[in-house]
């Protein structure tokens, strides 16, 4: 995660708390990086919210 600039914002999703456990601790002070536990199979997302998948 060290390689996004602070100006993108990126979207962490997995469907294993494990996963988003290792994925929080790299992100560690990062603020463009939220991170959700979903199914990327269904997405909770508002229409027209995500730009890429």
């Amino acid at each position: 995660m060290k390689f996004y600039s602070s100006h993108c914002s990126v979207t962490g999703i997995d469907y294993g708390e494990k996963m988003l456990e290792k994925a929080s601790k790299k992100a560690r002070g990062m603020t463009n990086i939220p991170l959700f536990l979903m199914d990327a199979g269904c997405l909770e997302f508002p229409d027209n919210n995500l730009i890429m998948l």
